[in-house]
């Protein structure tokens, strides 16, 4: 489910709107790793928080993605 002012979970993760499973956690791990705030904690508390709103809109980005999809047979 999109959340308002949230870009479509696809063009957050920069994949398709059809995007398999694996495909949107191997987007979602590749995006993660790199806006972890653990990752730029060295980068001072500017960054941080910019990483800390980054990878929230990932992580609702992923939610969304996985719920769209149809459960595991």
């Amino acid at each position: 489910m999109r959340r308002p002012g949230q870009a479509p979970w696809h063009q957050v993760l920069g994949v398709s709107p059809n995007a398999t499973r694996s495909e949107i956690a191997s987007a979602y791990r590749a995006l993660i790793s790199q806006y972890h705030p653990d990752k730029v904690a060295r980068l001072g508390p500017e960054i941080r928080a910019v990483a800390e709103r980054k990878s929230a809109e990932l992580n609702r980005a992923y939610e969304d993605a996985l719920s769209s999809l149809p459960a595991f047979p």
